[in-house]
């Protein structure tokens, strides 16, 4: 166990299915677009640091953050959450 109470060492902080989803979508999105995390960064209006640890999982992605990053990236927010929900699939 780490300092953060139940974090183990050398795994992600917020490792569950939802937010391994989103960060995983964000990190391929980004990749797809030919977008480097600054790129994104400003585009998004949000910090390197905080895309970063959005897409190592260090955070919690918020409701804002992912209208944000959607904006972003040029897609909607509905599509962005729905292409991460089929990958705990949710996908209908």
């Amino acid at each position: 166990m780490s300092k953060d109470g139940d974090h183990e060492a050398g795994r992600p902080k917020y490792d569950d299915p939802e937010n391994r989803a989103l960060a995983g979508h964000l990190r391929a999105e980004r990749a797809r677009k030919g977008l480097k995390q600054s790129e994104l960064a400003k585009r998004a209006g949000l910090s390197v640091n905080t895309i970063s640890r959005l897409e190592t999982q260090e955070r919690e992605m918020s409701v804002t953050q992912v209208l944000a990053i959607a904006r972003g990236l040029g897609v909607s927010a509905s599509d962005f959450v729905d292409a991460a929900q089929k990958g705990v699939g949710g996908g209908e």
